[in-house]
């Protein structure tokens, strides 16, 4: 009987050292061989594991390194560990806790201010942590050190990244993604289990990319997700319970080294001839088929929307790159402002702009100035005065009868603090201005932007020129017809607009205000 079990003891062993001789003869290396001096390359992450091995790995051909770190101790020691195995000086450590947003959002803020360049960026930082501790900001923890932050980092680093040809965004992931269940984008802070957590988080970082990349197009930024592969790394330091025994026995025989499994990360980094692959999943340096979990329609989106409001992203800027040659743009109010703001940026994207303004000595310096700064001529001064609806009509009838096409109309005009002043037909001036005129206006030319596919018609509330170029030119938001945007994304409703019935019964009533006469109505 002894003879028997000691067999099979041999037998295991055998059957064991064959699958790791399996495992490493399979394992994809990046073969590339691709110089980064004068690149800078920041890892989350990156004093221990997978994050060091790929800092040196980008250390060895010439990088700027920027290691974020938790801990400075350990930090340092990476560093000084890299700098002595490559000599390459010019490695750095910038403390980082991804579980802390204000952390985060100190460490990109001290990046953009410090750095010119931004090459590649790796999210590796990760934790297998059981339990559901919560992290500084009140979030499920391992969701945020492992998803959440790397969200927030990655968009507060993307002017940079822009600023930089052809930078790339490795998101560091896990095959585990293939069995996350349960997942729901609504719940993201609700803790699915010892079991589900991880998993989830990484399907989180997939989903996060395959946005990412949509949102990317027409930039030479290029992003990508990675399964490194399991290793023995101290991401399973927190690992409590009957997994312990598991994760031991699997380590010897199943586990990768941290070497092996950096090759798909550094893959994705520094591999020629992938760009066309933005928001694909890599496995061994191998595009691989997308995960069934991860191929949900409209998931990515969601995710990324609901993201956005528990990181509290501010986006700022317009980021979409959409070109305008071959449009025509009208923008009251476009002499000065937010007005002229948004007409610059549209004359930068090759637009017809036509200035909609009530002084024309000023308008004019508006133009000139559009036409120096873009080298676009196609900048035209037209005269509206908004208090006045003889003004309106006439623009209007100018419009309809020298334009073949109007693709944008940005109501802009506007005014604030100037009492109970009443305009030429009597009504209160500001309500004309503001609100009046526009919608006459809209209705007036309303015929013309129906024979263009795609029309918009903004209108500007209080919200800066960032939000208005937003609205008028970002692609895939056209499903959010009718709702009101601020800092670039979609808000809910204001409690004081939700009242049933107002917005059709103020159509109404402005539409005798203004005189709206039935050959004027185009709907």
């Amino acid at each position: 009987m002894e003879e028997v079990f000691l067999s099979l003891v041999a037998l295991s062993k055998s059957a064991a050292a064959i699958l790791k001789l399996y495992i490493t003869f399979t394992t994809g290396w990046c073969k590339s061989q691709t110089c980064l001096v004068g690149k800078t390359a920041i890892i989350t992450g990156a004093n221990a594991g997978i994050g060091y091995q790929t800092a040196l790995d980008f250390a060895k051909r010439g990088a700027k390194v920027i290691l974020a770190c938790r801990n400075s101790q350990k930090g340092e020691e990476a560093r000084v560990a890299i700098v002595e195995e490559t000599g390459n000086e010019n490695i750095v450590v910038k403390l980082i806790d991804m579980a802390s947003f204000d952390s985060v959002r100190a460490f990109a803020k001290n990046i953009n201010e410090t750095e010119d360049r931004l090459d590649i960026l790796v999210n590796n930082a990760g934790i297998a942590e059981m339990g559901n501790k919560r992290s500084k900001d009140g979030k499920v923890l391992i969701m945020q050190v492992n998803y959440f932050s790397s969200f927030l980092l990655t968009n507060l680093l993307l002017d940079l990244m822009k600023k930089t040809k052809g930078s790339r965004i490795v998101n560091v992931s896990s095959v585990l993604a293939r069995i996350a269940s349960g997942f729901d984008v609504n719940k993201l802070d609700r803790f699915p289990g010892n079991y589900q957590a991880y998993p989830h988080s990484k399907l989180c970082n997939i989903l996060f990319t395959i946005e990412l990349a949509k949102k990317l197009k027409g930039t030479e930024v290029t992003t990508y997700s990675a399964h490194p592969g399991t290793a023995n790394t101290d991401i399973f330091n927190y690992v409590q319970g009957p997994l312990t025994i598991i994760v031991l026995l699997f380590k010897k025989y199943f586990f990768k080294t941290v070497e092996e499994a950096a090759q798909t990360p550094i893959y994705c980094s520094v591999a020629k001839g992938i760009e066309k692959y933005s928001g694909e999943h890599f496995e061994s340096c191998a595009k691989v088929a997308r995960y069934k979990t991860a191929s949900t329609l409209g998931l990515p989106k969601n995710l990324w929307n609901v993201t956005e409001e528990i990181v509290q992203l501010k986006y700022g800027k317009a980021l979409s790159q959409t070109c305008l040659v071959g449009k025509t743009v009208i923008v009251t109010g476009a002499n000065t402002g937010i007005g002229y703001e948004a007409a610059l940026d549209f004359a930068k994207r090759g637009a017809k702009v036509i200035l909609a303004c009530r002084d024309e000595d000023r308008a004019q310096e508006a133009r000139y100035k559009i036409v120096k700064e873009t080298g676009n001529d196609n900048v035209v001064v037209k005269l509206i005065n908004m208090s006045s609806f003889e003004s309106v009509r006439a623009f209007a009838k100018e419009m309809n009868e020298n334009e073949d096409r109007l693709d944008i109309l940005v109501n802009n005009a506007g005014v604030g603090g100037i009492g109970d002043k009443r305009s030429k037909d009597g009504h209160v001036l500001l309500m004309q201005i503001n609100y009046f005129s526009s919608f006459l206006l809209t209705n007036l030319l309303i015929g013309l932007m129906k024979k263009n596919r795609g029309g918009r018609i903004v209108n500007t509330s209080e919200e800066g020129a960032q939000t208005t170029i937003y609205c008028a030119v970002t692609k895939e938001i056209e499903d959010y017809n009718g709702e009101h945007f601020e800092e670039c994304r979609k808000v809910p409703a204001y409690k004081t607009v939700k009242v049933p019935g107002l917005s059709k019964k103020l159509w109404r009533l402005t539409e005798e205000i203004v005189q709206l006469k039935p050959e004027e109505i185009q709907f």
